[in-house]
């Protein structure tokens, strides 16, 4: 039961293979996936006419580690969805804006000291001519 679920769709072609088994194994064998995976019926119902019946084959494909799977399939989609759509555009921009701020104060603070830097040589200047 906690087989994949490729490994159990093989499972039952091999058990119903004819040209491998016997018809007194092939039912038994048709018994044995009835009493694993149940029965499905296609048309009839347990009516008087045509009845048509397989091993449940939607059993078998998805049980134990394909649930798991599947449930982790989606967790992780979900979760790639909810990062990619909302968290990091949003910590992209706030990063950009926090990165902004800094070379605007940066871009102040040198354009202070080249302010400064010039007011002092235009002093010197001043001085030498006179």
């Amino acid at each position: 039961m906690v087989q994949n679920s490729v490994g159990n769709v093989t499972e039952i072609l091999n058990l119903l293979d004819k040209d491998v088994y016997s018809g007194e194994e092939l039912i038994e064998n048709y018994q044995y996936l009835v009493d694993k995976w149940g029965e499905w019926e296609i048309i009839g119902e347990n009516s008087v006419g045509l009845v048509i019946r397989y091993v449940d084959v939607s059993n078998a494909l998805f049980s134990g580690l394909m649930m798991i799977y599947m449930s982790l399939t989606i967790a992780s989609l979900v979760v790639a969805i909810v990062l990619g759509k909302l968290v990091f555009p949003l910590l992209a921009k706030m990063y950009k804006n926090a990165n902004d701020e800094m070379v605007d104060m940066a871009t102040l603070t040198s354009a202070g000291q080249i302010e400064e830097m010039t007011k002092a040589k235009a002093v010197n200047k001043k001085e030498e001519w006179f």
